[in-house]
């Protein structure tokens, strides 16, 4: 917190430079129990921090399709990933985490044990939103904002039930420079 007060007395450039060199000298210091946020969120920050370096329209666009290109390439290979297990695609991995003590939300874990048909629904229409967002991107623009309305509930929801809370505002940092790509389409 207080690298973000000071970010902001200092002015945007530097506060967006020295949150990534904060940001990045945490992740040297700590480099167990780090997770995908993290990560998410130091790319994020490198590129915002070239972009306000180096100011100009060609940097800022290649920082933006930078920033949405790593979001939607998260959820791709994570998607990617899960269809290749058997535990995803029957929802059974899915009925374990919410099992967990950690992660856990030992109601809905159980539902989701008793309830199989649902657990693999589940499942299996996160896998296909994970896998398919890329693609998403090429339709018309409210099925773009439809795919993002559903990546905000989803890392709302890993926020609420699971104390996910990073996600959510690591991935959801992505969205404005998606959004700002897809005005610059033609169609």
């Amino acid at each position: 917190m207080l690298a973000g007060a000071l970010a902001l007395d200092v002015g945007p450039t530097h506060g967006v430079c020295g949150l990534f060199l904060v940001t990045w000298l945490i992740s040297q210091r700590t480099r167990v129990g780090q997770d995908g946020a993290d990560q998410m969120a130091l790319l994020v920050l490198l590129a915002l921090s070239v972009a306000m370096l180096v100011p100009t329209h060609r940097v800022q666009l290649a920082a933006c399709a930078f920033i949405a290109a790593e979001g939607l390439a998260s959820y791709a290979i994570a998607g990617f990933a899960k269809l290749s297990e058997l535990g995803w695609r029957d929802g059974s991995h899915l009925a374990a985490i919410f099992s967990t003590e950690v992660y856990g939300a030992k109601p809905f874990g159980d539902l989701l044990k008793r309830h199989r048909t649902l657990a693999m629904t589940l499942s299996v229409g996160f896998i296909f939103w994970e896998c398919s967002v890329v693609f998403a991107m090429l339709a018309p623009r409210p099925i773009v904002f439809a795919y993002l309305a559903v990546g905000l509930l989803f890392h709302s929801m890993n926020a609420l039930v699971m104390g996910l809370n990073t996600f959510l505002f690591a991935f959801a940092a992505t969205y404005p420079a998606t959004l700002y790509l897809l005005r610059l389409r033609p169609w």
